[in-house]
């Protein structure tokens, strides 16, 4: 059930960007990095069935990155910061 409740929380977090920045019927590729999702068995599948639930009219493409979570901490840490509004 705990496995189950992660990918649901985990396609909804996937899910929210690729319906607004996507058209249906589009291919998005998704960039997938850790341990969670590459050997949490039955992760994966959970995964991919709560997400063809939330968007049946686009298709993902899962993307294995290494480390890119720390080349984006990186990125932002030597950004400008954002000016107040």
């Amino acid at each position: 059930a705990l496995v189950c409740r992660a990918a649901k929380i985990a396609a909804i977090l996937c899910a929210g960007p690729i319906l607004c920045c996507s058209e249906p019927g589009e291919t998005v590729p998704t960039a997938v990095e850790g341990s969670q999702y590459w050997r949490l068995t039955g992760f994966r599948d959970a995964f991919h069935r709560e997400l063809e639930a939330l968007i049946p009219d686009r298709a993902v493409k899962i993307v294995k990155t290494e480390e890119s979570c720390l080349r984006g901490a990186a990125l932002a840490a030597f950004a400008e910061p954002m000016e107040a509004l």
